[in-house]
């Protein structure tokens, strides 16, 4: 079976094809995009908000105790945990370690 391409097809596919290889089809077609660094910032870090959360609740769900703070490792069975301190002065969490 021979499939004839209409004309009018013929020539809107041959200036697309010129347009897109000379780079005019970016140009003309697709729109402008405004690039903004704080939505991207907020976006980002609203994501890592959010997979730092569903952690701590599945840390939570497997009775896990959620220390915040800087930790770092002395040797091999012994961990120093810097805690977070608050703008107050306070401690914001006391391990009973």
């Amino acid at each position: 079976m021979i499939f004839k391409i209409p004309p009018k097809e013929q020539t809107y596919s041959y200036i697309l094809f010129h347009l897109i290889s000379t780079n005019l089809f970016y140009v003309l077609f697709l729109p402008i995009v405004q690039h903004k660094w704080e939505s991207l910032k907020e976006g980002v870090q609203g994501h890592i908000g959010s997979l730092n959360w569903g952690y701590r609740v599945s840390l939570n769900d497997k009775n896990v105790k959620y220390i915040n703070g800087f930790a770092e490792f002395v040797d091999e069975h012994t961990i120093e945990v810097r805690l977070k301190i608050l703008q107050n002065g306070v401690i914001s969490h006391i391990p009973s370690i």
